[in-house]
């Protein structure tokens, strides 16, 4: 992995779910731009299915890093985003 920023473990945060039925456009752009106005460093990951989420990752600025494997062995790709 190759993550972009090199903030403090005690000043990045991770954005952990962000979810929309779909029906209102934007809500992750607004969680997104909530999240950076309130810290410089932010880390998510999604599944590898879940090309929605990554194009809207891309499109806000978030940098693909690699991939991680969760608790139970699930991997998900790894991105991250730095001020």
């Amino acid at each position: 992995l190759e993550f972009v920023g090199s903030v403090d473990v005690y000043k990045r945060q991770v954005l952990h779910r962000v979810a929309s039925d779909g029906s209102i456009k934007g809500i992750a752009r607004f969680c997104f731009d909530f999240a950076k106005e309130n810290c410089d460093y932010l880390r998510i990951d999604t599944y590898k299915d879940n090309i929605p989420m990554q194009n809207t990752l891309a499109k806000n600025g978030f940098c693909r890093c690699g991939i991680i494997n969760t608790d139970d062995g699930s991997p998900r790709i790894a991105y991250d985003w730095e001020a």
